[in-house]
């Protein structure tokens, strides 16, 4: 009789430890992140440099401020910025020939992007000797990775697109600074013309790299995520890369 009250005892107490809940596990945040910060929004950063009537826009400037401006806040900001982005355009409008960042990131995060930048000495130099004619900085209220998609797309695409060119543009800045001129300008007047001529050179070797390698490399590969179907180009050809 004692050895089944026994044995009973012993098969409450395991039903028991066996129904008890476990502790839940302990959260905690990545390094350097705040769990209480606000939610990310987007910011821009846009260069704007002069384009003569007549002339061809300076393409060289998009890889001097994007490589000796950006990459250096990018890298040292890495731990807010969710995303990234850079645009290149040259139109007769406006805006005309514009080098812009846009930067998923929380306020404090953005307030140092926007800061850093403005405060770089390259944006003073080049504004000085007519090379940026505008500098603009902003923190927008878009919270949603779409808002700053084309409208024009569909919802989904709006929201996954901005991965996609997160990763194009990142391996453009590499390569930017994989052929951008060695060394450091010594500080005289004349660095911002010895920058111009090196980056030159980079925007060269970077055109003939896309001419030769951006059919494999870029098309080719992107087409193979889509099981290589085929697209409408601009002359309303169907290819395959």
């Amino acid at each position: 009789m004692i050895g089944r009250r026994l044995l009973a005892l012993g098969l409450a107490a395991a039903l028991l430890a066996a129904c008890a809940a476990p502790p839940p596990p302990r959260v905690v945040p990545p390094a350097g992140t705040d769990p209480t910060a606000p939610e990310p929004r987007w910011g821009a950063l846009r260069f704007r440099f002069p384009w003569p009537p007549g002339g061809d826009p300076a393409w060289h400037l998009d890889l001097l401020f994007a490589d000796r401006v950006l990459r250096p806040i990018l890298e040292r900001e890495a731990h807010g910025i969710l995303l990234w982005r850079l645009h290149r355009r040259a139109v007769r409008d406006g805006a005309g020939h514009q080098l812009s960042l846009l930067f998923f990131a929380d306020p404090g995060t953005a307030r140092r992007v926007l800061a850093a930048a403005a405060a770089h000495p390259l944006v003073a130099r080049a504004r000085e000797a007519g090379r940026l004619t505008e500098f603009l900085a902003e923190q927008t209220a878009s919270a949603r990775l779409a808002d700053t998609s084309d409208p024009s797309w569909p919802e989904a695409l709006r929201a996954a697109w901005p991965h996609y060119i997160a990763g194009a543009s990142r391996m453009w800045l590499e390569l930017v600074h994989a052929f951008a001129p060695a060394g450091e300008p010594c500080g005289a007047a004349e660095d911002l013309d010895f920058l111009e001529r090196g980056y030159r050179e980079t925007a060269a070797r970077l055109d003939a790299l896309w001419q030769e390698e951006g059919l494999h490399a870029f098309l080719h590969h992107l087409n193979a995520l889509f099981g290589y179907a085929p697209i409408v180009v601009i002359e309303e050809r169907r290819l395959r890369f």
